[in-house]
């Protein structure tokens, strides 16, 4: 059953990923929720977040904190507080999904 859970949580991180970072085919409009530091957090940046948070209770002790640390990054790149690159957000979440394959992999 727990199993189950992860992987429908991974096709759904793999959804939301491609429909909010890769703008092809579907228009799916950027919902803003509102700006912090005249940064936009938009709908699919929280869905984001809520997935991996639920990932991270579910996953074993070193895959929790290392995608945990990940989540801190994203969340930090959210915000511009970490605008070490343009693209890091997008770099984070599919560290996430990698580490996330690992797991699911048995490694």
């Amino acid at each position: 059953m727990r199993f189950m859970i992860l992987r429908f949580l991974f096709i759904l991180l793999l959804i939301l990923w491609y429909l909010g970072y890769i703008h092809l085919g579907l228009a799916i409009p950027d919902i803003i929720l509102f700006t912090i530091n005249g940064h936009a957090i938009t709908l699919y940046n929280a869905l984001i977040a809520v997935v991996i948070l639920a990932i991270i209770n579910l996953v074993p002790y070193p895959f929790s904190v290392i995608i945990g640390v990940f989540l801190a990054l994203l969340v930090l790149s959210f915000l511009g507080i970490l605008p070490i690159l343009g693209s890091l957000s997008h770099i984070l979440v599919i560290a996430v999904i990698v580490t996330f394959v690992i797991f699911l992999l048995g490694g």
